[in-house]
């Protein structure tokens, strides 16, 4: 079972790489800032430096494209390019069904039976 960050991490890295920008920028944490939005992703701020353009500039595009996705129920730029998520309920409710039909529960084993 895969985890929710590591599910919106890919849909994320797509679209940096769909816009020439390395995978790894596309990495979505859980928000340090819940007030704000349930995940963020700070590639924008380090792909800065390799496209040569200003962060927000960055992540305004990777926000429009992010918007087309209908997993999101808002997608935001805070301050100089964070990018701030929010899922849709559906979205959440499908990934708990996973979970729940998944052996263990999505709780990989570690080796050993363990």
């Amino acid at each position: 079972m895969t985890s929710l960050t590591s599910i919106l991490t890919e849909h994320v890295s797509d679209i940096f790489v769909q816009n020439n920008l390395p995978t790894e920028l596309g990495k979505v944490f859980i928000s340090d800032r819940p007030d704000l939005a349930q995940f963020q992703c700070n590639g924008a701020m380090s792909a800065a430096k390799i496209a040569k353009k200003a962060p927000r500039q960055i992540a305004e595009v990777i926000v429009e494209a992010l918007k087309k996705l209908d997993i999101f129920s808002s997608v935001e730029i805070a301050g100089p390019g964070f990018i701030n998520l929010n899922i849709t309920d559906i979205f959440l409710q499908d990934h708990l069904k996973n979970v729940v039909m998944s052996n263990n529960f999505g709780i990989s084993n570690t080796g050993n039976d363990q």
